[in-house]
């Protein structure tokens, strides 16, 4: 089996497709739709969760519609607040971590401990999700944040991780 794997950095608002005009997400929804037909891609894979959408304010990913009209599996694949919080990485337990290490600036502290250990966390299960479904080729889909470390965690573990891109803007 011939385990690939492709990367495409955007922004949150834009996977759900709010916050930008119509003819924006469509030139998204045309390049996915490329992409997945170029690679063939068997799994649509998102940094996305239901409460994630609900944050947004939408039912469903640009991708994931597309996905249901190609007739291609599709999976959200972030932790739920609740799994996060047995984690100890919830948006509150990192805040009042920061908030008790620092009364200065508790914000940037807050950044520093999402991207030392948050990310890290939640970018190993994503991958553990993709590496589960088992489904390749598989388009991941996720925040421009975390393209190159998801990049560095399955190389070498799959047979092939190409980054698409790194954080597309219509």
């Amino acid at each position: 089996m011939n385990t690939q794997l492709f990367l495409f950095g955007t922004s949150h608002p834009l996977q759900c497709g709010v916050g930008y005009g119509n003819g924006e997400i469509d030139n998204f929804r045309k390049y996915i739709r490329k992409v997945c037909a170029t690679e063939k891609i068997a799994l649509v894979a998102e940094e996305m969760s239901q409460q994630g959408l609900s944050h947004h304010q939408t039912e469903s990913t640009v991708a994931e519609s597309l996905a249901r009209e190609l007739n291609i599996q599709h999976r959200y694949v972030d932790l739920e607040e609740n799994e996060r919080a047995r984690f100890q990485i919830s948006d509150g337990t990192l805040t009042t971590i920061a908030i008790n290490l620092s009364h200065t600036e508790p914000k940037g502290l807050r950044e520093d401990l999402n991207l030392r250990i948050s990310y890290p966390i939640r970018e190993r299960y994503w991958v553990a999700r993709i590496l589960s479904a088992n489904l390749w080729p598989t388009l991941f889909i996720c925040g421009a944040a975390h393209v190159i470390n998801v990049a560095s965690i399955i190389g070498g573990i799959v047979d092939r991780a190409v980054i698409v891109e790194y954080d597309f803007v219509p």
